[in-house]
């Protein structure tokens, strides 16, 4: 985790956090969800903001030369965000901030120029230690430290086989998930958003998409890079999920959907 891997001449690490909004969706037995996370590509919003950070820095600083990085530089992001004073950690592993919460995406700028620094004092603020997000994630991958491979977040992105144990936990996630995060007492206070179902989140929707239809919906979302088998994939194990007789006429011969369609067959 060195920077002057990536910039050789770095002295300036500049951390930054972007909140995002926290959703709630109306009860609709047959809709899918998606992380709050995933709504927007958050890639592209926050290297946005750190670009225009960039300039303005530039407008007092005209020859320094800078990086910016969303989720794919050298650096572990949670742990600079919390040496520079953007929150603490909590025991789901999430970057706590007074204001924000957990809900907030992280992107760093790299310089190769001094800035003053700052630092937060934080001595007093610190995880409630409730366990409310090891208690009620479903798969249990917090209990013993992180188990990343349990993550019912992860299980929605990879494309490995996934047993009858996994889909089951999987609820009807279709992509990420927000569960210990709702249930932290330090997003309390953070403002609901509720969510209309849409044609974002329909299950019978989305398990028929063509390709054009998926880039149209998805195409701007943080969830599009996975392709859109995945998500069809997660769609059926969400109708599985919510009554397992909703996937007992679908016929899908490709291999990703066929094996767990084979695997949910047998129950």
């Amino acid at each position: 985790m060195n920077p002057k891997l990536t910039m050789e001449n770095c002295k300036t690490i500049v951390m930054v956090g972007v909140p995002y909004e926290r959703l709630k969706y109306k009860d609709d037995l047959l809709q899918g969800k998606i992380s709050c996370n995933a709504i927007e590509d958050y890639h592209v919003k926050v290297k946005e903001k750190l670009e225009k950070l960039s300039m303005k820095i530039k407008i007092n600083k005209k020859n320094i030369i800078y990086k910016n990085f969303v989720d794919t530089g050298p650096l572990s992001e949670r742990i600079f965000a919390v040496k520079s004073g953007l929150g603490f950690f909590g025991e789901n592993k999430m970057v706590i901030n007074e204001k924000y919460g957990s809900f907030f995406n992280i992107g760093y700028i790299l310089l190769d120029d001094e800035l003053p620094s700052y630092r937060h004092n934080r001595e007093n603020d610190k995880c409630f230690e409730c366990m409310k997000c090891i208690k009620k994630c479903p798969s249990n991958s917090l209990n013993d430290g992180e188990s990343f491979e349990k993550c019912i977040s992860f299980l929605t992105q990879t494309k490995e086989f996934l047993t009858i144990e996994k889909i089951k936990v999987m609820g009807n996630n279709l992509y990420g998930c927000d569960i210990c995060q709702d249930v932290c007492p330090h997003n309390d206070h953070m403002s609901i958003n509720y969510i209309d179902s849409d044609i974002k989140t329909d299950l019978k929707n989305i398990i028929k998409l063509s390709n054009k239809e998926y880039k149209k919906l998805y195409g701007e979302t943080g969830l599009f890079w996975r392709g859109k088998k995945v998500l069809q994939r997660n769609g059926i194990i969400s109708m599985f999920n919510i009554n397992p007789s909703l996937i007992n006429n679908i016929v899908d011969d490709r291999s990703l959907i066929k094996e767990i369609l084979k695997e949910m067959n047998k129950f």
